[in-house]
């Protein structure tokens, strides 16, 4: 455990490390948006710069914390308690980028839809879900949102029905901002992995806690949506011939637990580093210090949460691609548990087990956009039941499985 008097000092710290991501666990109130602030100072000066008035290809940070959540503000018509609308504050250098330069505001809306569990164009079942759409206006300075949804008209018929400018919910305006984001993170990942000389100071990302007033499969598929666009982005460690790593850093900060582990597992295999962080203040003196823990394990009991989400998803027929993910996370950990070297080697070798581990593999890979990477068919769903099934009663975790045949 390494102690700091400061959060520059522990700032200083999360810089210089060589890992390609640093993942750090902390409770509320320990100083986790104040050390975005402190990195971001170190890096690019002291200016209150998520109104970020250097120039993009002039940034040497990015960050996600509560003053990227204050870009945005409601308009809720006090006076006619009608046209409700989100102003976006277009001097932010990045949102400047991803909507005005980029036009990146359909895969945003596609993004954002799909975090909320609504079906893509062309899904049958999207007709009759009910479907919250973002709508920019004013040349991306406000957003207006619309919901439609199935009702009964007066004769007792159905007929869709859609309510415009509405207030959506806390946990879908963070959807929604985040998706932005996002939106932006992947931009920047691509365009640098085809170019190095673009965002040419660019080096580090910091993300905090972009999960707040989320469900539990939102968080997830948020967690595996980042470690994949981590993943994606190409680096190299500093080595005792290479002095200085090439490629982008990411430090992430959460208070939540699901989250980090999730992260804790995803990027276990690509040069991350794992910490508990701890605020202490001294109650004589009011001194404050920070203590930082590298751990090599998960301090939670994740694979029972994973477990009780997997089951929820298939009573309630919501399979989807990430939950092949959150699978093969349970493998992983119940084969290292076991002392295997890998989680293929507690799968069988008969032919039908093999087949299970493809499925596995497929649907593990790399997230790349929404478009992409259509809902999977119920022949895929059904294949998962077997697997989650045969593992349940192969390792005797105390869960009932009766629904599954």
């Amino acid at each position: 455990m390494t102690e700091f008097k400061t959060l520059e000092e522990l700032a200083a710290n999360l810089i210089s490390k060589k890992s390609k991501s640093s993942l750090l666990y902390a409770f509320n109130g320990s100083g986790k948006t104040r050390l975005s602030m402190a990195v971001k100072e170190k890096l690019d000066g002291d200016e209150l710069d998520q109104l970020q008035n250097k120039e993009i290809d002039e940034k040497k940070i990015f960050y996600f914390n509560a003053f990227t959540e204050d870009l945005f503000s409601w308009d809720n018509d006090l006076q006619n308690d009608w046209d409700r609308k989100l102003n976006i504050n277009l001097e932010s250098t990045f949102l400047k980028y991803i909507l005005e330069d980029q036009g990146k505001e359909n895969e945003i809306i596609d993004l954002f839809q799909y975090y909320l569990g609504i079906f893509s164009e062309g899904n049958d079942l999207r007709s009759k879900q009910q479907i919250i759409s973002p709508n920019f206006q004013d040349n991306f300075r406000t957003v207006k949102f619309s919901k439609t949804y199935t009702a009964k008209n007066g004769n007792g018929e159905e007929e869709r029905i859609t309510e415009d400018k509405i207030k959506i919910s806390k946990g879908e305006e963070s959807s929604f901002i985040w998706s932005i984001f996002y939106t932006f993170l992947n931009e920047v990942i691509l365009t640098k992995n085809e170019d190095q000389e673009s965002f040419p100071n660019l080096k580090y990302i910091f993300i905090d806690d972009p999960v707040s007033s989320l469900d539990d499969r939102k968080i997830i598929e948020m967690a595996v949506d980042l470690a994949n666009l981590i993943k994606k982005s190409k680096f190299e460690k500093a080595t005792g011939t290479v002095h200085e790593s090439s490629g982008l850093k990411f430090i992430i900060t959460t208070h939540h637990p699901l989250f980090f582990n999730v992260l804790f597992n995803e990027l276990k295999s690509d040069s991350c580093s794992r910490f508990v962080l701890e605020h202490k203040l001294h109650l004589t003196t009011g001194d404050e210090s920070y203590h930082l823990k590298e751990t090599s394990d998960s301090p939670f009991a994740y694979h029972l949460k994973v477990i009780d989400i997997i089951d929820e998803a298939i009573k309630e027929n919501q399979l989807e691609k990430y939950h092949y993910n959150l699978l093969r996370s349970l493998f992983e950990k119940t084969s290292t548990f076991l002392g295997y070297g890998s989680w293929e080697e507690i799968i069988p070798e008969s032919e039908k087990d093999k087949v299970h581990r493809r499925y596995l593999n497929l649907f593990s890979h790399d997230k790349q956009s929404v478009e992409e990477f259509p809902d999977i068919t119920e022949d895929d769903k059904e294949q998962f039941k077997v697997i989650y099934k045969k593992f349940i009663e192969t390792y005797y975790f105390n869960k009932d499985i009766s629904h599954l045949r």
